[in-house]
């Protein structure tokens, strides 16, 4: 048969006695009456000969609660029972028409309707049974099932994005977005169903307050992509912790005074009066949002950023539509526009996000590989010119030496010749010798360092008995330390360890060089103690004036000397403790040092034990 739609009606708000004729779909906010509530409709057809084919009449909107009769018998009924309390309204539904109840003629189908919100009722449309069906099936998939998939995957994107911001903080823009493609995916798939598992004033109250986040959210991304005003985001803080709360309880309320409103009694609807409100108002920081990005795009000057602009737009637009939509305004056959613009539009803004982000950590990537193309070339530079550093060093320093030691033997022989005597030239002898004995000790530290650092002077691990060690330093500095009224002890000892004797030693004899240098008064104390099984800890103890921790990590680096000279002690050449880093890592080890100033200071080094040993 061919389709029938029927777009005249009569209708009835109390219990049938006094009938208005409407035209379809009727909507009853534009006729000025409430949007709940019950009511009756009454529609005719006329059939030449009903003959014995199912027809079936199909509804894009029609209150969950309803009772269907033909020719005024019951064909249909949904009652308002509490299983189905939850149960929203108006949706799409079909039924069948027995042909028993049909005539030739003129036929009369009656809705009675019970609604909850949007109340009114869309054309009858009525065909055979399967084209019904059929039609039915194509409205649920638009208004119900594509919607809510869609949604899903957006939920699942925004989740994708939410833990790239995890990982990546700074990325503001990328979170404050990524939270508001999830709430907003959430909210409209749960407001996309035909009904819900939550009680109705519970997912008023959820859809409301997911408004006021996805707004919110919307202001944090434009902040972070535009700059930030102090006062917007105290604002946007604000209303993300007072809007949810007094929606709360107005839900409450207007749940409690539900049944009251239900049987005509009029009370105040207090969250559409919330909304009126409130809507408007998260319009404006939608707008505020978006001049943001406006100004964002044109302070750039990127055409990029006009997509996300003019996506936040069409949300807006499709915000205001269907904000239009809840209030009836608009007719019942109308739809909510959010559950399909959201996901299409925030997926696509998710993606030049992303984009963004990749285009970025590919950037970083390239940046990074040429860094280390550029670090890799300056460091050979850099060895190339350390070692010829180290050739000139060792090579001056052995051709200086013979000089030196030529210097030296003359300024001896013209003391001895001078012992006797008293003359000013005597004293300028003496000042020249002290001169030489800098200048062979700089010479001895030069040629050390140059050894060490150009690899002439590789280690060879043996066994070295600490005892004799200590000996032979104690000899090097016992003068010294004499000079200066300092006790120097070695604490007695048995240990062997497994190290160069020749860098150890360069090690230990510059530590206590430097240690009698800058100690007025107390002494030194050397020691060796086991550390486990393999380790042995030798260490350099000081009651010197102490280093500053500032200071700590520069005094091993070449002629660093920090803060002033002793009284009556010559200044160093500012090598020996760079000697000594350089020959620890020669030998693999590490130097440490605690220091604290006025205190002293103490010099460690960890070296392995020699298991070889009989005796320790």
């Amino acid at each position: 048969m061919r389709t029938i739609l029927i777009d005249t009606a009569e209708f009835s708000a109390d219990d049938g006695h006094s009938w208005t004729a409407v035209m379809l779909p009727d909507t009853w906010a534009s006729r000025g009456l409430a949007k709940l509530g019950a009511g009756r409709y009454r529609v005719y057809f006329e059939l030449i000969d009903p003959g014995e084919q199912t027809l079936g009449v199909v509804l894009r909107r029609i209150s969950t609660f309803h009772r269907v009769s033909l020719n005024g018998a019951l064909i249909a009924e949904q009652v308002d029972t509490p299983q189905h309390m939850n149960r929203r309204n108006p949706v799409a539904a079909a039924f069948d028409l027995p042909p028993a109840l049909l005539h030739a003629g003129t036929n009369e189908l009656e809705f009675e309707l019970r609604f909850k919100s949007r109340s009114g009722l869309s054309e009858v449309r009525l065909d055979s049974a399967a084209a019904a069906r059929e039609f039915l099936e194509h409205t649920v998939i638009l208004d119900e099932t594509l919607p809510r998939a869609l949604n899903m995957a957006t939920a699942g994107l925004a989740l994708f994005m939410l833990a790239i911001w995890w990982r990546r903080r700074p990325e503001v823009a990328l979170g404050a977005f990524g939270a508001m493609m999830l709430v907003a995916a959430l909210r409209n798939y749960g407001y996309s169903g035909t009904y819900s598992l939550l009680p109705p004033w519970l997912l008023d109250w959820l859809v409301f307050s997911s408004q006021v986040v996805t707004t919110v959210m919307l202001g944090f991304f434009a902040q972070a992509l535009g700059g930030t005003w102090r006062p917007f985001r105290r604002m946007l803080i604000g209303l993300a912790i007072v809007l949810p709360a007094v929606a709360l309880a107005a839900a409450s309320l207007d749940h409690i005074e539900l049944a009251a409103r239900l049987q005509g009694n009029m009370t105040l609807d207090r969250m559409n009066l919330l909304r009126r409100f409130v809507y408007p108002v998260l319009s404006v920081i939608s707008l505020a949002g978006l001049a943001m990005l406006v100004r964002h795009a044109w302070r750039l000057r990127r055409r990029r950023i006009i997509l996300p602009v003019l996506g936040v737009l069409v949300l807006i637009a499709c915000g205001m539509h269907d904000y239009a939509f809840q209030t009836g305004l608009l007719p019942l056959t109308d739809r909510f526009w959010l559950p399909l613009s959201t996901p299409l539009v925030m997926s696509g803004l998710a993606m030049l996000l992303v984009a963004r982000l990749v285009t970025a950590i590919s950037a970083v990537e390239i940046m990074n590989i040429d860094l280390d193309r550029r670090v890799a070339l300056r460091t050979s530079e850099l060895e190339a010119a350390n070692a010829a550093k180290s050739r000139f060093l060792a090579a001056a320093t052995h051709d200086l030496r013979q000089p030196v030691v030529t210097v030296g033997l003359l300024l001896g022989m013209a003391q001895e010749l001078m012992r006797e005597t008293a003359s000013p030239a005597r004293a300028l002898i003496d000042r020249a010798r002290t001169a030489l004995d800098a200048m062979e000790s700089l010479l001895r530290d030069l040629l050390d360092l140059s050894r060490v650092e150009s690899g002439a002077q590789s280690a060879v691990m043996q066994s070295v008995s600490l005892s004799a060690l200590f000996q032979t330093t104690e000899q090097h500095v016992h003068l010294a330390a004499e000079r200066k009224g300092l006790s120097v002890r070695f604490k007695p000892t048995t240990l062997t360890v497994r190290s160069d004797p020749v860098l150890l030693e360069q090690i230990l004899r510059n530590l206590v060089d430097n240690a009698v240098r800058f100690t007025d008064r107390g002494g030194v104390l050397v020691s060796a103690r086991r550390r486990g099984t393999h380790s042995v800890l030798l260490q350099v103890r000081d009651t010197g004036r102490g280093i500053a921790l500032q200071h700590q990590g520069q005094i091993f680096e070449e002629f660093v000397q920090v803060g002033p000279t002793p009284n009556n002690v010559p200044r160093g050449t500012g090598l020996g403790l760079a000697i000594v880093r350089r020959a620890a890592a020669a030998l693999r080890m590490a130097v440490t040092l605690d220091s604290h100033p006025g205190r002293g200071s103490c010099f460690s080094l960890h070296c392995t034990r020699d298991q070889t040993a009989l005796r320790d």
